[in-house]
């Protein structure tokens, strides 16, 4: 059995390798394995969970790249696909040490962007069984035709005992049109059993603020509601714990990927058997480590790291 099953992008991501420098002025940049789906799949290994990973990648040096960095980290690849005559996606992204982020996305459909070309026909049922809980993001749901086979994916393991757990990681993208992409949102929250989002997103999705927005969620549909707020920390909505887990004061050295992460610590502690607000607490521990170090795969949070700092 898996402890979670992740559906989503395969991304090569380039960073100064200065943090806090802007493009303009880097000397030199790290090459990162990145995109939501593949962030959470390596911290969830870091952390000792058995973790796959749905996804496609193009027939190159730069797909070849990720899944041999996923598979050394121990994540399963074995629903990696590699698709001829597509390139992997691109991506360009700087941090500057106070919390915000700049990204740049070279990924267009038909040309270098893999995971468009997921199909029903990729979902094994047999694999998708074995998955205690299936993770995804908006980046699936965006698309009418990766939507179809995200939607898919989490009925079949619904239907087998899984949970849900939906992480809008919201872009800014609304091509078909604000209400309608909040129309679709409902739709997606209203299919999850859990839900992780920052307070930014909740905003966004709900049109209420965010000390709101998190009841509204819990009505929609999920049995527990995360709303994250960076430095802060992270709210808890649920029928039997409602709690602020403060965050941890840490220096920033790279910030991208902390939601993916937190997600992770917050799977692991529901996979440890804890409590909501234990594994919120887990989660919130394991975004602080991550960010006060390297974008580096291999500077993830182990689980005993992340106990350490609980305990600290």
């Amino acid at each position: 059995m898996f402890d979670a099953i992740s559906i989503g992008s395969c991304i090569v991501e380039l960073a100064p390798t200065t943090s806090g420098a802007p493009l303009a002025q880097a000397q030199a940049l790290n090459l990162f394995p990145s995109g939501s789906a593949t962030n959470f799949a390596f911290a969830a290994a870091r952390l000792g969970l058995k973790v796959s990973l749905i996804s496609r990648v193009g027939q190159d040096e730069l797909g070849a790249f990720i899944t041999t960095r996923l598979k050394n980290a121990g994540v399963d690849i074995s629903h990696i696909l590699p698709t001829p005559g597509i390139l992997t996606s691109l991506s360009i992204c700087r941090v500057d040490g106070k919390g915000e982020k700049f990204f740049y996305f070279y990924r267009f459909p038909g040309y270098s962007d893999p995971l468009c070309e997921l199909s029903p026909e990729d979902l094994n049922d047999e694999f998708l069984s074995q998955g205690k809980l299936l993770h995804f993001s908006e980046a699936c749901v965006r698309e009418p035709k990766l939507r179809q086979v995200v939607f898919l994916a989490a009925q079949k393991v619904r239907a087998r005992g899984g949970r849900i757990l939906y992480c809008p990681n919201f872009r800014g993208i609304w091509r078909d049109g604000e209400e309608e992409m909040k129309a679709l949102q409902r739709k997606t929250v209203a299919l999850a059993d859990l839900l992780i989002l920052n307070e930014q997103e909740a905003a966004i999705i709900t049109g209420r603020p965010a000390e709101e927005a998190g009841k509204i969620l819990l009505e929609w549909g999920p049995e527990a509601v995360v709303i994250t707020a960076g430095g802060k920390g992270a709210q808890l909505f649920s029928a039997q714990e409602n709690e602020f887990v403060p965050a941890h004061q840490v220096p920033v050295i790279y910030d991208v990927g902390a939601g993916d992460t937190f997600q992770a610590g917050f799977v692991a502690g529901l996979s440890w058997g804890k409590s909501l607000v234990e594994s919120v607490r887990l989660g919130v521990a394991a975004a602080a480590l991550r960010i006060s170090r390297s974008g580096d795969p291999a500077a993830l949070p182990t689980a005993e790291e992340v106990r350490e700092l609980i305990a600290r």
